[in-house]
């Protein structure tokens, strides 16, 4: 129980950290990633089993078309929902999509594939 009181303190404190107009702005446009969310999902569920991959690679894909800070709140949001519910909320989820956004924002993932590709480079199902 301490455990997830703390990992709860710890996923506001960095929600927190973004300006409240990027909050702001984000909460606005949340319809995008919402949008977009199932099919980057599905897409990297058919990809990859490996749970950061998947972080990496749906944050990578949403980011192509939706802004980061949006992106990085709907993650929050899910490890939010894994503390409180059946999944494992995780610090290292939260590094696989900051991960993922930075590959399209440095553009070094410019589609759906080169997601793949940049995530694939940094997370393999470890042997």
């Amino acid at each position: 129980m301490l455990r997830k009181i703390l990992s709860a303190t710890l996923l506001a404190l960095m929600i927190s950290a973004f300006p409240s107009e990027t909050r702001a702005q984000s909460n606005r446009d949340l319809i995008c990633s919402r949008a977009k969310l199932d099919q980057a999902v599905a897409r990297s569920e058919a990809h990859s089993d490996y749970d950061k991959n998947k972080h990496c690679s749906v944050s990578c894909q949403l980011t192509l078309s939706c802004p980061a800070p949006e992106v990085m709140l709907v993650g929050y949001f899910k490890e939010l929902r894994d503390l409180f519910g059946p999944g494992k909320a995780e610090l290292k989820d939260i590094q696989a999509n900051r991960m993922g956004i930075s590959f399209a924002q440095s553009k070094r993932a410019r589609n759906v594939r080169e997601c793949f590709e940049q995530c694939d480079l940094y997370f393999t199902r470890p042997i």
